[in-house]
């Protein structure tokens, strides 16, 4: 028990630091916590077959029964998040034979019309978004443009957003995966392990993290590349095979974190902007 309390207090020191670096409240963050304790519950006793009502679900999260009932009413009316759905598209849109060109090439793909091209390409991934949604997404984060001729994808990866909720939804992916992938090593989930893997320097020049970040962001859209080229010829859906069952999931990700001394981030930008 003494390990689990610790492994989650430093889970929890980079959540806190975020939440209190906008002055977010102590309350706030306790009623996330008890918004996330009943969806969990209601997760897990809904993959183990049980009827979900409150009563379960305050027994389950050690929860008052009102605040259980009043966050069980509102998880039944919240929006539908459609946080990873422009990276799917991206990547169909990369994979799938209909939407490339001979040579192999991302298409450019006609918009107008009730069945175009685009909207083959997103409900091909999804029937629960609207694609007006999704391609207004994608031209936002400089995925896709319009031409003459039709869209046409311009940069293949969905990055980091600036938006803020889009950011926070990517960040909870992470670190939602990571732990998860972990959990599943250290209990021997799988007969062969999911990647975990930590590379750490020290003692760097901060001058030259600029440098060595634009290296990293090119050598992660190669990686990347490799494995989504990979990765098509098993998904069922860029690559249907008779006889073969769909629906296991598999994602990897990748970031990078360069830091600089307080006593020398002064410095470290001034050389940093002359380079």
């Amino acid at each position: 028990m003494k390990l689990k309390t610790e492994s989650l207090t430093r889970l929890l020191r980079p959540i806190v630091r975020l939440w209190l670096r906008d002055a977010e409240s102590f309350q706030e963050f306790v009623e996330a916590a008890k918004q996330t304790f009943v969806d969990v519950a209601r997760e897990q006793l809904e993959r183990d077959g049980h009827k979900i009502n409150v009563s379960r679900l305050a027994l389950a999260t050690g929860l008052h029964r009102a605040d259980v009932k009043r966050i069980y009413l509102q998880e039944k009316t919240r929006e539908l998040q459609y946080s990873g759905i422009a990276s799917r598209v991206l990547g169909q849109w990369e994979q799938d034979a209909r939407f490339l060109t001979k040579s192999g090439a991302p298409k450019i793909l006609s918009a107008t019309g009730e069945r175009n091209e685009f909207v083959q390409l997103v409900e091909s991934v999804t029937t629960a978004v609207n694609p007006a949604t999704v391609l207004f997404q994608l031209q936002r984060i400089g995925s896709v443009e319009k031409t003459a001729r039709g869209l046409r994808l311009i940069k293949r990866e969905a990055l980091f957003s600036a938006d803020a909720r889009e950011a926070f939804e990517m960040i909870a992916e992470n670190i939602e995966s990571q732990v998860a992938a972990g959990v599943e090593n250290l209990e021997q989930t799988n007969t062969v392990k999911n990647v975990y893997i930590r590379t750490d320097f020290n003692n760097i020049d901060p001058s030259e993290l600029p440098t060595i970040r634009r290296w990293l962001l090119k050598k992660s859209h190669d990686f990347h590349r490799s494995i989504r080229n990979y990765l098509a010829k098993y998904d069922q859906d860029m690559n249907p095979r008779p006889g073969r069952k769909g629906g296991a999931k598999l994602c990897v990700s990748s970031f990078s974190l360069g830091s600089t001394p307080e006593s020398q981030k002064s410095s470290a930008d001034d050389e940093a902007a002359v380079a």
